[in-house]
């Protein structure tokens, strides 16, 4: 994992919640791109999927994961790095 950028499965979650965010709703999502780009009824929808599938109650925490409707990119995580890691760009 470590020599594609990935320190932990932090990373690995949140290249998983991006990526199903945009399978989602057709979007980037929040943490790529710096803003929310799909509609809330469609944002919110895909957060309560991701939120579930990643074993969690609250969609708060998948913030964490594929930001927020505020999110700025000049605070955009470490692990922003891995979004065009192999696991996360198409590799036809």
């Amino acid at each position: 994992m470590a020599s594609l950028g990935i320190r932990g499965f932090h990373d690995l979650r949140a290249a998983y919640a991006c990526d199903r965010y945009q399978q989602l709703t057709g979007y980037a999502a929040p943490a790529v791109v710096g803003a929310r780009l799909a509609d809330r009824e469609t944002d919110v929808s895909a957060r309560k999927i991701i939120s579930a599938e990643l074993g969690h109650g609250r969609i708060d925490v998948v913030a964490a994961y594929v930001g927020s409707a505020g999110f700025s990119r000049s605070h955009a995580p470490a692990w922003e790095c891995i979004l065009m890691s192999p696991l996360t760009t198409n590799v036809n």
